[in-house]
């Protein structure tokens, strides 16, 4: 109307545009912002993205890992299992205390035998370093005299690590009479699938499945990550494939049950989550009576999961 050109009046419009905001607004915005993280440091929540705190307020399901999340993974060996009955095991120096029965000790040095364990400290700690399981059994089985730490890290005639499909590691040494055998540990299940004898005091005996998985649950309601150990001795003239195929015609020879302490405020935090209406899961490949057992201490809950991959007997998976 006042006879202006479109160009002329598109800056104009801009220019009121920009002249309607205070020069201050970016101050006090940053004032308002910087007050609000403020205050939320203080309950300990500082989001970077506003989408997850709808994320967060939106939740009602939190899945967490077991190992290392919920607990310390800091494994101990606190009980074997072999056909003499079950030992409530120490790591301290057997020199100290009573002996080992020899059954109890070829348990601990079968599970010595077929780790990565490093020893990161020589002291009298013997601290390992590398996957919980392999250090737990290696410090046990030095501690207590099992083997020496030379043996233990003696390089194998051959060696089969651990796979998630095979759920054993597997290693062929030769022992002290010249004698090639072959050492196997991992998931109960798989190890008495290659199992055909067990382990006595006095020789061998037929595979007892029963006697093993009443053990292997008894260990688990306890909370306890259970591993079996097997053994075979070669004959002279007999040659193994390398690399090592799946084991057979093994002697069963008993069950390692470790130990692993919930993270401190672990329980506190999931109790928590429930007040809020918050449903905690607990994820694990563990056995479910073991799984079951820890959750009943973590206060979480433990839902099953059951494998369509057929099992001898149910048993803990590493």
């Amino acid at each position: 109307m006042l006879g202006n050109d479109v160009s002329t009046m598109f800056r104009t419009s801009v220019g009121l545009a920009v002249a309607t905001i205070p020069e201050s607004l970016s101050i006090v915005l940053t004032v308002a912002l910087s007050l609000g993280v403020s205050g939320m440091a203080k309950r300990n929540a500082i989001v970077r993205t506003l989408p997850a705190v709808e994320t967060l307020g939106s939740t009602n399901v939190i899945g967490s890992d077991k190992t290392g999340t919920l607990t310390e993974n800091r494994l101990t060996v606190e009980r074997i299992w072999t056909t003499l009955g079950v030992a409530d095991v120490a790591e301290g120096d057997a020199c100290g205390g009573t002996a080992d029965p020899a059954l109890v000790r070829t348990v601990r040095r079968a599970g010595a035998l077929t780790d990565e364990a490093t020893l990161s400290s020589e002291d009298a700690e013997l601290e390992y370093s590398g996957d919980a399981v392999d250090s737990a059994m290696a410090k046990t089985a030095v501690a207590r005299g099992a083997l020496r730490e030379q043996d233990r890290t003696a390089e194998p005639l051959a060696y089969q690590p651990d796979e998630p499909h095979l759920r054993y590691p597997q290693t062929l040494h030769v022992d002290a009479h010249g004698r090639q055998t072959l050492y196997v540990k991992g998931a109960p299940d798989a190890i008495m699938e290659a199992s055909s004898t067990l382990a006595r005091e006095d020789g061998e005996a037929p595979l007892a499945l029963a006697l093993i998985h009443t053990a292997n649950e008894a260990m688990g309601r306890d909370g306890l990550r259970v591993i079996a150990t097997g053994s075979r001795t070669l004959a002279d003239d007999e040659k193994l494939p390398s690399p090592l195929a799946a084991p057979t015609g093994l002697t069963f020879l008993g069950l390692e049950g470790m130990t692993d302490p919930p993270r401190a405020g672990v329980a506190d935090e999931i109790a928590k989550c429930q007040r809020a209406g918050i449903k905690v899961m607990m994820i694990t490949g563990d056995h479910p009576v073991t799984a079951t057992a820890i959750a009943a201490r973590l206060g979480a809950r433990c839902s099953p999961y059951a494998s369509n991959r057929p099992a001898l007997q149910p048993g803990s998976r590493r």
